[in-house]
């Protein structure tokens, strides 16, 4: 069986007494002025798909991220464990998995529950159809993946996922291959990494409003991003997000073009968790320079443009995976 599956929290039980179990369980009188149903109104589905390469103590690190996620944001979780080459023919085996979580308040009160499916690979062509019957009815199905092997979602996966209103992914995990994918609707794919740096747009983006636009263009000819080999990922779609950003400061689209975009390794003795952008205007005048210490979560920027000289420490706290998820999933 599935190491995953075994690793996972939850009740073990035949997959067709899941949704019976768990529709008895909510429908429970509980003898108070409130109803449990009242603390799980789910707002969506969350599909959360493994691939074969996850290990036991990835899988349950994500699956809590998918619970703290289902704190804030009331959803029916379905997760999918295949299980291993050596129980290829291993039926469809079930766990349901139900907790409530009361706030710090003492007052709020959110009950989860994750249904959780192991199958072998080989029973792809019904794997939708359980896990359709697994989902709430008339609410919106985000999917994500992870460790799936990219051709495994090219060859069996796109016509279900063609139907969620979002699919994630994790590009610091899967690399470039998922890029590769021809999605159906690609506007519908989130990458997590993406998200990850959604503070650091933040913070990259409010101190470069502070200029004319036109001194940020005027006489540009590089842009050097730079990352350790933890960052590549994270750095890659900062360098995607200023080169979309740039291009609409042109009065023509295409002069981006003539930017180069520069993007390579950076060694730093004792450290993975670095990043840094150097802007190139063609002289020792004019320059702007950042970096960041993911680890240390500070950092510095420094420029020098007409509109003056600035050197300002940046103090910039890294998403919390949870908080990553839903940027990715409601608006990555």
């Amino acid at each position: 069986m599935s190491r995953i599956f075994d690793k996972l929290p939850g009740v073990l039980m035949s997959v067709e007494s899941v949704t019976d179990t768990l529709r008895h369980m909510w429908d429970m009188d509980s003898g108070a002025d409130t109803n449990p149903t009242d603390f799980r109104a789910s707002q969506l589905n969350l599909i959360l798909h493994f691939g074969m390469t996850t290990t036991p103590e990835e899988a349950v690190e994500t699956f809590d991220t998918a619970i703290r996620f289902a704190q804030r944001y009331p959803c029916r979780i379905v997760v999918l464990c295949p299980f291993d080459e050596s129980r290829s023919d291993e039926e469809f085996e079930g766990k349901l998995f139900s907790q409530c979580y009361i706030g710090k308040d003492m007052r709020d009160l959110c009950c989860c529950e994750a249904l959780i499916l192991g199958y072998s690979p080989e029973q792809s062509d019904f794997l939708e159809n359980q896990v359709s019957i697994w989902l709430e009815s008339d609410l919106p199905v985000y999917h994500w993946l992870h460790r799936v092997p990219a051709e495994r979602v090219s060859h069996n996966y796109l016509g279900f996922l063609s139907r969620c209103r979002r699919v994630i992914f994790d590009g610091e995990i899967e690399g470039e291959d998922y890029d590769r994918i021809a999605w159906p609707d690609a506007s519908r794919v989130a990458d997590l990494a993406y998200a990850r740096i959604l503070p650091l747009r933040q913070s990259l983006g409010q101190f470069l409003s502070g200029y004319p636009k036109e001194e940020l263009i005027a006489g540009l000819q590089s842009l050097k991003f730079q990352y350790t080999r933890g960052l590549r990922r994270q750095v890659y779609k900062l360098m995607s997000w200023h080169r979309s950003a740039l291009e609409k400061c042109f009065s023509k689209p295409a002069d981006i073009d003539s930017v180069v975009f520069a993007f390579e390794q950076l060694v730093v003795e004792n450290s993975d968790n670095c990043m840094r952008i150097d802007w190139n205007f063609g002289n020792d005048e004019n320059y702007i320079a950042w970096e960041y210490n993911r680890s240390q979560r500070a950092g510095r920027i420094r420029s020098s443009l007409p509109s003056g000289t600035f050197e300002l420490p940046l103090h910039i706290e890294p998403l919390k995976p949870e908080f990553g998820l839903s940027e990715a999933m409601f608006f990555g």
